[in-house]
């Protein structure tokens, strides 16, 4: 999503990920390291990864800056 700079890219063999690159997505992020670290599989239904980071979880969370 370059109009709100994010970024996300992931290799992945046999279901298991092998790299990711991911840039603006932090929640997103520390899921995919977690995968990678354990070498867990991927969820069937990877766009669940993308949702992490998605307007209504940062809703959920608040604003970043409460004096801004």
């Amino acid at each position: 999503d370059p109009e709100h700079g994010r970024y996300v890219k992931m290799t992945t063999r046999g279901g298991v990920l092998e790299g990711l690159v991911a840039v603006g997505m932090p929640r997103t992020a520390a899921e995919l390291v977690g995968l990678f670290e354990r070498g867990a599989e991927l969820p069937a239904d990877r766009s669940l990864l993308l949702r992490l980071d998605g307007p209504d979880q940062l809703a959920a969370s608040g604003p970043a800056d409460p004096e801004g």
